[in-house]
């Protein structure tokens, strides 16, 4: 399976490492995102405060390093990993829904997304990245 290499972002707000036991994690402000030692999403927790975030990173990341993990979303939330954005995947499932010009711009935004090699990730907020897991946009 197809893995994506996440960096830490403190000025995005994440930082992502291995835990004490092993799992890889994507500690944010709202959110810790788990991960088998495969990059198979396991479980998330959502935190209610936003406040000291980066001190309770600290507490579950053991070693603050890039991961790897597999595409993944978190049902009835804002988390996940995917090849590219909802709207293209979109495209790429119902072409028609779209007008001529649309289809146009978004067959060429498509091959444009594969040969960069980008990715979507949502936490919360949504980043286009690129494919040594930095930000390409917000």
């Amino acid at each position: 399976m197809k893995t994506y290499q996440l960096q830490p972002n403190k000025h995005y707000g994440w930082i992502t490492g291995i835990t004490g036991v092993g799992e890889l994690v994507i500690a944010a402000h709202l959110v810790n995102i788990y991960f088998d030692e495969d990059g198979l999403y396991i479980r998330h927790e959502d935190l209610a405060d936003i406040d000291e975030w980066e001190g309770r990173a600290a507490l579950v990341i053991a070693v603050a390093a890039p991961i790897f993990v597999q595409e993944f979303e978190v049902t009835g939330k804002p988390y996940g990993i995917r090849s590219m954005p909802k709207r293209y995947l979109k495209f790429l499932n119902d072409p028609n829904a779209f007008s001529s010009s649309e289809r146009r711009e978004l067959k060429q935004d498509v091959a444009w997304w594969r040969t960069e090699g980008s990715y979507d990730f949502d936490i919360g907020d949504n980043y286009w990245m690129n494919s040594d897991g930095t930000v390409g946009s917000s």
